[in-house]
C-alpha cells in the first residue's frame, strides 16, 4: 500500500488484520516498482507473467 511518502505491508485473514509500516524498505520498493513498471511498458525489460 502506498502512503504518499512511504509504504506499508497490509495483511488480511479471516480472523486478523495487520499493517506493517516500511519507512526505508518501502521507499526503495516503490522506486524499484516504478522503474520496472515504466520500463516494462516501454519494452526495455521483459514483463513478469501475472503482473
Amino acid at each position: 500500500m502506498d502512503s504518499g511518502d512511504g509504504a506499508a505491508l497490509v495483511s488480511r485473514t479471516v480472523n486478523k488484520d495487520s499493517i506493517l509500516m516500511l519507512p526505508i524498505i518501502g521507499h526503495w520498493l516503490k522506486k524499484a516498482w516504478g522503474f520496472y513498471y515504466r520500463n516494462s511498458k516501454l519494452k526495455r525489460v521483459p514483463r513478469i507473467p501475472g503482473f
